[in-house]
């Protein structure tokens, strides 16, 4: 599931980690 920009930005998590779980959620399944 895409992260909304406000999530982003509150969190100020940057965009890498995320793109990473996505990859490994893809792997898991």
């Amino acid at each position: 599931m895409p992260v909304p920009a406000r999530v982003i930005a509150d969190s100020d998590v940057p965009l890498v980690p995320v793109l990473a779980l996505s990859k490994d959620d893809r792997r898991s399944q």
